[in-house]
């Protein structure tokens, strides 16, 4: 059975959706995965595995270099005073640095937004960074407090940032509770847009591969509110909770 986006998304701000349980984003084979607001239209590279049985549709990464990319999408190419915000559900055994998703320079200094599992001491734990270049002053990074994250269970993982330039700009949301702590309090006033590809389950398609299974996934020109992302969680939570 195919899921298809209801009025029970928001969709003020909406400017990018894809979900592989909607025949519009995932027609259920090959290496397209396309979004169904605007024209983006990402490849599937090495193989994910597409589940029908799980969730209505869902793309699994092995996490040795599985990765979906959308190339340089002028979509999520926001810079360090937009607002905007990212959503996916997700599940991962992820236990080092791995990406959930970004858009960001894969090496020198890591411009971009980021979403990742931590690893090291902090397993379980999910964190975003800002970056205009590497260096503390020039980044903000906030991560979970909890590290419960990771395993088989899903979690509608979701990141607003609100244009500040600050930490305290950023919040994570799991499963509808604001879960932040401040890593990095950085003050981002330069540039964060690039040219590296947005992707989902690796860092530029270059390293950090996700061991891991998605659904849908979204991005906002806007920050979220509690109330929108409560009606989002809501509106999906029965394919996979």
């Amino acid at each position: 059975m195919a899921f298809h986006y209801s009025p029970k998304i928001v969709t003020d701000g909406l400017i990018f959706a894809v979900d592989a349980a909607n025949k519009k984003s995932y027609i259920g084979s090959g290496t397209n995965l396309n979004s169904t607001i605007g024209d983006e239209v990402g490849t599937l590279t090495n193989n994910p595995s597409f589940n029908t049985t799980e969730a209505g549709g869902t793309i699994t990464l092995d996490g040795t270099n599985d990765f979906v990319t959308f190339g340089n999408a002028s979509v999520a190419n926001f810079d360090h005073d937009d607002s905007f915000t990212y959503e996916i559900w997700v599940r991962s055994t992820a236990n080092t640095s791995k990406y959930i998703m970004g858009k960001n320079e894969s090496s020198g200094n890591y411009r971009g937004v980021e979403i990742t599992y931590r690893g090291n001491a902090h397993v379980g734990k999910i964190a975003v960074a800002l970056r205009n270049t590497n260096a503390t002053s020039k980044r903000i990074i906030v991560s979970t407090v909890n590290n419960t994250y990771r395993g088989n269970n899903w979690h509608h993982v979701v990141c607003t940032y609100d244009g500040s330039g600050t930490a305290s700009g950023i919040d994570i949301i799991i499963d509808t509770v604001n879960d932040t702590t401040s890593v990095s309090t950085g003050t981002i006033s330069g540039g964060i847009t690039n040219t590296s590809n947005l992707c989902i389950g690796s860092r530029n398609g270059a390293a950090n591969y996700l061991p891991g299974t998605f659904g849908a996934f979204k991005i906002y020109n806007k920050v979220l509110t509690s109330a929108e992302i409560l009606q989002n969680y809501n509106a999906l939570k029965n394919r996979f909770i």
